[in-house]
């Protein structure tokens, strides 16, 4: 089984899209789905709290308030202390993000973990066959599945040929490629739980972003996680319309995170238009769906 962990901050209304897309498009692979989420005020709790009621079958986890450095034990390995040297703000964790994510890996039951921010949506049915997933066990160290890219993914290297429906390939080969010579990814890729487990109890993070990037910078001169598996198509897409986190400089599209949590207060839901050629993972939509009582209007985000 796959347990599906969604981050997500301030944005229930996305969420609410990614979570009605995962309930059409996943009926046919099993999984178990947790929420681990914060927020910064009530009005956006009240979105949270809304949430809970429509999806009683998930997990809800909310992050707490803590000030406190990492476990003495953090602070003994090169790599960290390297980390903490050279980035001040992740020198104390703001919550206990990082307890909860490695207590969620400890104690599930899931043979594989995917991790999704709140900001994408599935756009066709996943159907992954156990042996689909034999891939990972031949090799959990290295092997992960992935489920954004695809053959027409902008900057695929030709030396990745599509075979029976699916490509392979070694990240290491592709540095160049992006998404390609990227090893990790907290966006909708399949790896082994107790891989996940055993790097991420030893490097320190603070939240999503610096999970990705101190794991990516761990894995990637140890060829770790180095060996891919897609499809012809991708099964899931983001859509970045506005920025809830600060520490990376991700493109978003700026739109106002109260208006969108007002949105959904107000009984609307999300609806993504989903572009006829898909080139990229990521999507910058000159307009979405607001949807409520059978009727849709337009919002314009350019």
């Amino acid at each position: 089984m796959i347990h599906i962990i969604i981050f997500s901050f301030n944005r229930a209304l996305q969420l609410e899209a990614l979570l009605s897309s995962i309930q059409c498009h996943w009926q046919k692979t099993n999984y178990k789905l947790s929420v681990l989420y914060n927020t910064s005020g009530d009005d956006f709790q009240k979105g949270y709290d809304i949430l809970q009621k429509e999806y009683p079958a998930y997990e809800f986890i909310k992050e707490t308030r803590k000030t406190s450095g990492y476990h003495v034990s953090d602070y003994m390995t090169p790599y960290n202390l390297k980390k903490l040297l050279k980035y001040h703000h992740i020198r104390k964790q703001k919550s206990n993000f990082r307890d909860l994510l490695n207590n969620m890996l400890a104690t599930s039951s899931c043979e594989y973990t995917m991790y999704l921010t709140d900001d994408s949506a599935f756009i066709r049915d996943v159907e992954l066959s156990k042996n689909d997933l034999a891939f990972i066990e031949q090799n959990p160290d290295i092997n992960q599945i992935s489920l954004r890219l695809g053959k027409n993914i902008t900057e695929r290297p030709a030396s990745i040929p599509v075979n029976n429906g699916k490509l392979e390939w070694d990240f290491h080969n592709h540095r160049d490629a992006r998404s390609w010579g990227y090893n990790f990814s907290v966006d909708a890729h399949i790896y082994s739980t107790k891989q996940c487990l055993k790097l991420q109890s030893k490097i320190i993070y603070a939240n999503p972003t610096t999970l990705e990037a101190n794991i990516v910078h761990y894995v990637m001169p140890r060829n770790l996680m180095d060996h891919g598996l897609t499809y012809e198509y991708p099964f899931i897409l983001s859509f970045p319309i506005n920025m809830v986190q600060e520490i990376a400089d991700n493109e978003s599209m700026g739109i106002s995170i109260e208006d969108l949590n007002n949105y959904y207060l107000e009984g609307k839901r999300l609806e993504y238009i989903v572009p006829d050629e898909i080139l990229e993972f990521q999507q910058y939509p000159e307009t979405v769906y607001l949807c409520k009582n059978g009727q849709k209007e337009l919002l314009k985000l350019k």
